[in-house]
């Protein structure tokens, strides 16, 4: 299965265009976004951005971001959109895990929790195999791909403790533009593709008799 993954379009939606056109042709099985659709937009704008992708590419898969608007948690799938926040989806053998927004920032964005709130959001993914789960989460575990331009870890220690007990087989994450890359915690291999409004993204392909395989590519 050939997925495509994406976080932080921050709005710059004409980018998903150039995104569309480029790929044009690769079998794209599904389509992962890890939040932040608009920077502090509409329920309205976060939807036309995904029928946007939709353009494109048959199954999208999103979660919030902490920028996005709150109504957005609450979308309904449709139309193969699909909003995995606290919910689980079954696709081709695997399990797909979400939770959007971020734990808490000084900056009091739209779409924040705590880490107790977190613990209990996370805790139904347990139930999952780990060798066919992916867990996607706007914000990072604390201390994998969570460093902020002046070094410091911001990422969340509930999701970290998840990540050291479970061992998920992929976790695809966002929010911290500066940490774009693939890191691996024991068995469990996890992506920031990077900002799609700086033109990154990635290609992930996974097979059951194979670790997950990831590309991250530029626009």
């Amino acid at each position: 299965m050939k997925i495509l993954v994406i976080s932080d379009v921050h709005s710059r939606s004409s980018i998903i265009d150039r995104l569309g056109k480029k790929i044009h042709g690769i079998d794209i099985d599904l389509v992962l976004i890890a939040g932040d659709l608009t920077h502090f937009g509409t329920l309205k704008e976060s939807l036309n951005i995904l029928n946007r992708f939709k353009k494109y590419f048959s199954k999208v898969v999103f979660i919030p971001g902490n920028c996005d608007p709150p109504e957005l948690l609450e979308f309904k799938d449709d139309n193969d959109l699909y909003n995995i926040h606290c919910r689980s989806l079954g696709y081709k053998g695997y399990i797909f895990y979400g939770i959007g927004g971020s734990n808490l920032t000084p900056f009091s964005t739209w779409i924040e929790y705590s880490e107790e709130l977190l613990k209990e959001m996370i805790l139904k993914a347990g139930m999952y195999p780990a060798n066919k789960l992916v867990i996607v989460t706007h914000t990072p575990p604390y201390g994998v791909l969570d460093k902020i331009l002046y070094g410091e870890h911001v990422g969340s220690k509930a999701l970290r403790n998840f990540l050291e007990k479970h061992q998920p087989l992929l976790w695809i994450t966002g929010h911290i533009h500066e940490s774009r890359g693939v890191a691996k915690v024991g068995s469990t291999v996890i992506v920031n593709p990077g900002p799609l409004m700086r033109k990154y993204y990635a290609l992930i392909e996974l097979d059951a008799a194979k670790k997950p395989s990831v590309t991250l590519c530029r626009l």
